[in-house]
């Protein structure tokens, strides 16, 4: 229906690295995958104002990604790689 989806948090017990899985699980009810991740990428960006520099993989946007073990909205999935403004930050 044209509803822009964007998953946060800001809550205590909830960090918002886990977003990923709230991103799965409303994929699993429903939610198609391109809008559940980009519930918690583009969108966000965008009603934000920050899509001049963050929210998608552009020539001359920040370079921040992720690089997943398996498809990232599968149960389990986890981060094999971390970049930040293109530089690696964790290894697993």
């Amino acid at each position: 229906a044209g509803v822009r989806t964007i998953l946060k948090s800001d809550h205590p017990v909830i960090p918002a690295w886990k977003l990923i899985h709230e991103a799965g699980k409303s994929a699993f009810y429903g939610l198609s995958d391109a809008d559940a991740l980009g519930a918690i990428t583009s969108v966000p960006a965008n009603v934000l104002e920050i899509n001049n520099q963050v929210g998608s993989l552009k020539v001359g946007l920040d370079a921040d990604f992720v690089v997943w073990d398996r498809y990232p909205l599968e149960l389990g999935a986890q981060a094999s790689r971390v970049y930040v403004e293109g530089a690696q930050l964790v290894t697993n």
